[in-house]
């Protein structure tokens, strides 16, 4: 029996608009909230603590608190640029990755990272960043060539903080090399699995 291929999904262009400004509103909204309603106990009660405080909350959401408005502002940004080629070249499988990212990085972050809280999107940013290069490994088409040359690009910054003697204090490296081996992890399953 003949195997038939199945047609891309169609992109609802209404919606990545709308999805990606609801993500910078859910992130401004939490840290609004946080700052002016709850003191910042939205920021201790999410924040991952490594090897204390174990919790599926804590390393589901703590990609959605922020230390203060420059920590967010930093990853607003290249959050929805690298989030926009997510939707952009892989559609149907945007929350599935995202999802991955967010767990294989909490995980990561809670077993292996430092003393003190982790929080914000900067994982899965390194996450998606993972990904995209990745794709040029597992899956190369020209679209996936295009979006990892222009991410390793453009965010070429973000190479040198995965490398350790490059790392900053107050930083949480540790999240970002786990937010970048989920991206990796993810283009391993969706492509050579199959997934893709």
């Amino acid at each position: 029996m003949e195997a038939v291929a199945t047609p891309p999904v169609a992109i609802d262009w209404s919606f990545v608009w709308k999805l990606l400004v609801g993500m910078a509103g859910l992130l401004w909204g939490v840290l609004f909230l946080d700052v002016y309603f709850f003191k910042g106990r939205l920021r201790d009660s999410y924040s991952i603590i490594p090897r204390t405080s174990f919790g599926v909350t804590r390393i589901l959401f703590s990609p959605l608190v922020h230390k203060d408005r420059q920590h967010l502002w930093a990853n607003t940004l290249p959050l929805l640029a690298l989030a926009g080629l997510m939707l952009f070249n892989h559609y149907e499988l945007f929350w599935l990755l995202t999802g991955m990212i967010v767990v294989v990085d909490g995980l990561g972050t809670w077993l292996f990272g430092s003393k003190g809280k982790h929080l914000g999107a900067s994982g899965v940013i390194y996450g998606y960043f993972g990904f995209a290069l990745a794709q040029i490994y597992f899956n190369a088409t020209p679209m996936t060539v295009l979006v990892a040359g222009f991410v390793g690009l453009y965010y070429r910054g973000l190479f040198g903080q995965l490398i350790p003697w490059n790392w900053r204090q107050g930083t949480s490296n540790v999240g970002h090399l786990f937010g970048f081996l989920g991206g990796i992890a993810a283009a391993y399953l969706f492509d050579r699995g199959g997934m893709g």
